[in-house]
């Protein structure tokens, strides 16, 4: 009687690496702009947050925040720049993953002239990291009317498809 021996051969094992080298190749990319379609969601949000945080600190004190220093206050409306703070803490969470206090995807800028009579601001999301792989929506900004745009790696405007 003859024992039949079990198990792969050379090519079944060489077809199915074949098939999962493919299976890669296609996946990944998949999943990496996945990834980035996530992130930029966070900073758009995160961007929004921080406009209505703005738009507290007015409500609170009469005046926008000229850092983003200034918009850590606390539950006693003071500038107090601890971490128990509600606004730029809490706005900054979605993209703080690792929850260390600086946003780990993308850099956020406070822009403003300072001037309290014209009483504006731009927040800025620039992209860093791993999120400069995204090459479509490199940078987003909102001001203080709401108006949002964005700019892909060449700066060029691109706000209909980013936002």
């Amino acid at each position: 009687m003859k024992r039949s021996i079990k198990g792969f051969t050379l090519v079944e094992l060489m077809i199915t690496l074949a098939v999962l080298a493919i299976l890669v190749t296609i996946g990944y990319p998949l999943y990496t702009g996945i990834l980035e379609k996530g992130r930029r969601v966070d900073a758009r949000g995160t961007l929004a947050k921080l406009a209505f945080a703005q738009e507290r600190h007015y409500a609170m004190f009469g005046n926008y925040a000229t850092s983003v220093d200034e918009l850590n206050f606390g539950p006693d409306a003071t500038e107090d720049g601890t971490n128990d703070t509600y606004a730029y803490v809490q706005a900054v969470s979605d993209i703080d993953y690792d929850r260390d206090g600086t946003p780990d995807n993308y850099t956020i800028a406070l822009a403003t002239d300072g001037d309290a009579a014209t009483q504006d601001f731009v927040f800025t999301a620039t992209a860093r990291s791993s999120q400069l792989g995204d090459t479509d929506c490199r940078t987003f900004t909102i001001d203080q009317a709401g108006v949002k745009a964005a700019l892909d790696s060449s700066s060029n405007d691109n706000t209909d498809s980013c936002w």
